[in-house]
């Protein structure tokens, strides 16, 4: 998982201030492929950030977003994980395009 991450990382690199990033999290997939489910409690939201981070070779993301809601956690904790962090690594949503 996060071999596109790479590939696009490597592209970016030179035009990371030309361009817009956009990252889904919470699928989980095993070592092989296979799909393990979903997971958005605050810590793997907090995880799948920083795995990204480094797999893009970035120091923020313009939008980040679960690819699905868990239904195992409150969307306001997902939710309340992806605020904590826009202070930090994720860019405030106004950004002009």
């Amino acid at each position: 998982m996060g071999h596109n991450e790479m590939l696009l990382g490597r592209a970016l690199h030179f035009n990371r201030d030309e361009v817009l990033i956009s990252v889904k999290f919470g699928a989980q997939r095993g070592p092989n492929g296979a799909w393990l489910g979903y997971d958005a409690r605050p810590a793997a939201v907090k995880t799948a950030l920083a795995y990204s981070l480094k797999r893009l070779g970035v120091d923020y993301i313009d939008i980040y977003r679960p690819a699905r809601l868990d239904p195992n956690v409150p969307i306001e904790d997902t939710i309340g994980a992806i605020a904590q962090m826009v202070a930090g690594r994720l860019r405030a949503p106004h950004r002009p395009l």
